[in-house]
């Protein structure tokens, strides 16, 4: 709990980082397998297994459903190097805690550690590093103009836009586009994805999140994805994300 809630925060450095993993995978273990000791193998296995696809982009589907929910934000970084970290389940599975605790005691003491370790357990990721290619919005720019007459004034601008699919904004199902290679400044923009609420001759558009050409961003070497620590993407986050309410708000007045 210190390393992840002090250390990581103050250093976040590469022995930091892999000490939280290493200690995360034994700590997550040793929990399943004092729920269930007699599956213990299987636990272990279970925990492995677990933590090395977290640490894949195949884990990234159910973060984006799990932030949708928008209650406590899932945040990881893909770094391959970290599944490395499962090697110690090996000699930790040996291990064979010995205690002398008196049962009631033992009882006393059983629930408050479950809570204390559940939230050593999850409370990891908000000193960790953020994706730095990409800005959730999730804010609706109002404009007096109709649906029409907004995707002409994009037209007009050369702006790549394609519809795809259709995004959920409150329980309400809107048609989502993807507007491209976006030139705001002098920065250009990837991608914005949008949703548009057409009210007649009004019309709210919904900005869902923007993909950044973010080259002055560190990268991770492994997963080739521009990283940044999370004062750094607090600031970043609220630059882009007045560009993009400005920007639409531009293409509005025109």
């Amino acid at each position: 709990m210190l390393n992840d809630g002090f250390l990581k925060a103050e250093y976040h450095n590469w022995f930091i980082g892999k000490l939280s993993d290493v200690v995360g995978v034994v700590v997550f273990a040793f929990f399943l397998t004092a729920w269930q000791p007699r599956y213990k193998k299987a636990m272990f296995w279970a925990t492995a297994i677990a933590f090395a696809w977290w640490k894949t982009p195949y884990s990234q589907p159910l973060i984006d459903g799990w932030n949708g929910w928008e209650i406590i934000p899932l945040q990881r970084t893909v770094d391959y190097t970290d599944i490395l970290c499962v090697l110690v389940l090996w000699p930790a599975y040996y291990y064979r805690p010995k205690t002398n605790w008196r049962p009631l005691l033992q009882k006393m003491v059983a629930y408050p550690m479950v809570v204390l370790t559940l939230f050593a357990i999850v409370a990891t990721s908000a000193p960790d590093q953020y994706a730095g290619n990409v800005v959730s919005v999730q804010q609706f720019v109002r404009l007096k103009m109709t649906k029409a007459v907004f995707l002409e004034q994009l037209e007009q601008r050369h702006i790549n836009y394609s519809l795809h699919s259709t995004i959920e904004v409150n329980g309400k199902t809107l048609p989502k586009y993807v507007l491209k290679d976006v030139v705001i400044g002098t920065d250009t923009i990837y991608s914005i994805s949008i949703g548009i609420k057409d009210k007649g001759q009004r019309i709210a558009v919904y900005i869902d999140r923007i993909m950044i050409i973010n080259e002055n961003a560190p990268t991770n070497y492994f997963a080739k994805i521009p990283v940044m620590y999370y004062k750094e993407y607090r600031q970043w986050t609220k630059k882009y994300r007045k560009m993009a309410r400005a920007y639409v708000e531009e293409v509005g007045s025109d």
